[in-house]
């Protein structure tokens, strides 16, 4: 599951689907793009699509160092199918269990600290 796809907190209601954003075009292109993007090189739009535009300088440095590039990424929103759904909330489950079990453990270790300080 990709958290980037949704919109808002990904628990929502067990019974709805959720609007998702997957990815169905992204292209990095070379050097900063002035004149923008040839439309013959992008899917055929609809009217809902998320376009964004990213435009990187170049950075140098000892560690790090890329060129200037622009990229391109289109999102089509769509409802989740059911399959998506389960698993969204299967693993929200999971993670509210996980979180539950890591308090307990928590709770344990400052329950032992303070019994001994009384002690």
């Amino acid at each position: 599951m990709d958290d980037d796809n949704y919109d808002f907190n990904i628990t929502g209601n067990e019974k709805e689907k959720l609007k998702i954003y997957p990815i169905i075009y992204k292209k990095t292109f070379e050097g900063i793009r002035q004149y923008g993007i040839i439309c013959n090189e992008l899917p055929e739009l609809q009217k809902d699509d998320l376009i964004r535009i990213e435009e990187e300088e170049p950075f140098y440095s000892d560690v790090e160092s890329w060129d200037a590039h622009t990229t391109v990424t289109i999102r089509r929103p769509r409802l989740e199918t059911d399959e998506e759904r389960d698993l969204r909330l299967k693993q929200y489950k999971d993670i509210l269990k996980e979180a539950k079990e890591r308090r307990y453990q928590t709770y344990l270790k400052l329950k032992e600290e303070f019994e001994n300080e009384k002690a």
